[in-house]
Formats: C-alpha cells, sequence, structure tokens
C-alpha cells in the first residue's frame, strides 16, 4: 500500500508534518504533532508552527511556503540571514502509525519578517527548473558568486574571528573587530555559539552594527564569530580577498568593465 493510499483512511491525528530548519551546519527539528516524532533517527521536537498550503504542480513549476512561529532565539536566527550561510526548510508528512512519509517540500529562505511577537518565514521549492537560473549568470559589474560558495572559492576560515563582545542594542563592540579597517565586516554576519545569527550593517573601529539585535540570550562577555563582508566589487575581490583568480579558476564571475551609465540614455560626456 502506497502513502497516498494511506493518507484518505487515516486518522487526522496520526498524520504530522515534521520541518526540517537548517542555517549553515545548525539544524532544527520540529513537529507538528504534540507529541515528539523520530523519524530518520533524528527527533523531532513539538512546536506550534503555521504553514501556509502549497500546490506540487506535475510541471515543477515554483511552489512558495510560509511558516509562522513564535519570536524565539530559534527563529531570531533566521533573520537577517546572508553568506555565508544559507537557511533552508524539508517539510515531511508521516503517518505516526504505518510510519509511511513522504517529502512535500524542499526550499530555501527568500525572505524574513517579524510582526507581533510573530515571525514569518518565506520559502521558494528547490524543484529541478527552481534551480536553474535563467540565464544562470547576469552581464553586471558586480560578482554573481555567494561569498564562500563553491564558485567563490574564498576559504571562509581565513577571513573570520572569534571574539568577546559587549552589547548595546544592535551595536556589538569587540577590540578585535578594530585589528581590521573600518568596513572590513560589513555585508558579513555575526555567529554566536548558540547559533544566532546577525547580519553586519556597518563596521567602525571596535563597533558592528547589527541589523538586527541579537536575543537577551546573547550576554556582554559572550564569545562571538564574525565573518568578512562582501560588496561583490572586483577591486574588493582582488585587494581584499586576493581571489581574482584562484588555484581552481574560480573566483570573480562578474564583468567589472561594463559601463554604469547607458550612453543611450544619458549620452557620453
Amino acid at each position: 500500500m502506497t502513502y497516498n493510499d494511506d493518507v484518505q483512511p487515516a486518522e487526522l491525528n496520526d498524520i504530522v508534518e515534521l520541518f526540517k530548519l537548517t542555517i549553515g551546519q545548525d539544524i532544527y527539528f520540529y513537529t507538528s504533532s504534540n507529541q515528539p516524532v523520530i523519524f530518520d533517527s533524528n527527533t523531532y521536537l513539538p512546536k506550534t508552527i503555521e504553514r501556509t498550503s502549497f500546490q506540487i504542480s506535475e510541471k515543477l513549476q515554483t511552489k512558495n511556503v510560509k511558516l509562522k512561529a513564535a519570536l524565539e532565539p530559534e527563529t531570531l536566527s533566521f533573520l537577517g540571514v546572508a553568506a555565508p550561510y544559507v537557511a533552508t526548510l524539508q517539510i515531511i508528512r508521516i503517518d505516526k502509525i504505518t510510519l509511511n512519509s513522504q517529502f512535500i517540500f524542499t526550499g530555501s529562505l527568500v525572505s524574513t519578517q517579524v510582526k507581533d511577537k510573530v515571525v514569518s518565514l518565506d520559502f521558494n521549492s528547490d524543484t529541478i527548473i527552481d534551480k536553474n537560473t535563467f540565464p544562470p549568470m547576469t552581464y553586471q559589474s558586480t560578482c554573481n558568486n555567494k561569498l564562500f560558495d563553491n564558485t567563490c572559492g574564498v576559504d571562509l576560515s581565513l577571513f573570520s574571528i572569534e571574539a568577546v563582545i559587549t552589547i548595546s542594542g544592535s551595536v556589538i563592540s569587540s577590540a578585535t573587530f578594530a585589528l581590521e579597517s573600518d568596513g572590513y565586516y560589513e555585508n558579513g554576519q555575526v555567529l554566536a555559539t548558540n547559533g544566532e545569527r546577525r547580519f553586519v550593517d556597518k563596521h567602525v573601529g571596535t563597533d558592528l552594527t547589527l541589523q538586527i539585535p541579537f536575543s537577551a540570550a546573547i550576554l556582554n562577555g559572550s564569545t562571538v564569530t564574525a565573518f568578512a563582508g562582501c560588496d561583490k566589487l572586483f577591486t574588493t575581490c582582488d585587494t581584499k580577498f586576493n581571489n581574482f583568480r584562484n588555484a581552481t579558476n574560480t573566483g570573480f564571475v562578474g564583468f567589472p568593465q561594463i559601463p554604469t551609465i547607458n550612453p543611450v540614455i544619458n549620452g557620453i560626456e
């Protein structure tokens, strides 16, 4: 008997969904069940999660799904997500009685929103068509890569550092940050030991201004890891990361000589 054969006669409470949320190396396992569910050697813990419906298209068209959950440290870690980390979602539907299961959604985080202490996470599906961008590369002066991805080729470990911080709202401070020139960590990210990650908007001296403050779990004296940021310019790739062309013949993928002013529209000076 197939999974779909079991869906109709099964009691509604026997059919539960499992949510596998991933950011970098951190993985969270939750379930819509009111009791823990063990699946594939992982324990999925009960959590109040609301998700929107979606349609599974035979043509593999883009599917979107939105999750809503209470504003907690785990969900906060999905806010301000940027390279070097990518957040993903996998939804599995399982019959607790027969243990028949079906993977019904796999996707990547595209946007986040907070309202009334509820976090909304929007994911796009990773179907075959979704994974193929048309065109795969854009003719643009800035780099097409994401910092630290396989095509970029920059070694993340060479551009990260641990620091003991003090906190004032969205600003974290450490003498360690001043070891690099102003702006070094802008467009980068800060990782706390509990898995919370924050995007860096500004870096001046000893101070990093975060897009979203850390939760109350991160205290003065906490240790974090800061990652360098990239503005995707050719000069940054060449001088900051020495990565215009690296040992694997990857690196900067852009067209820096493309004019930024359209001569047809703006004329020639």
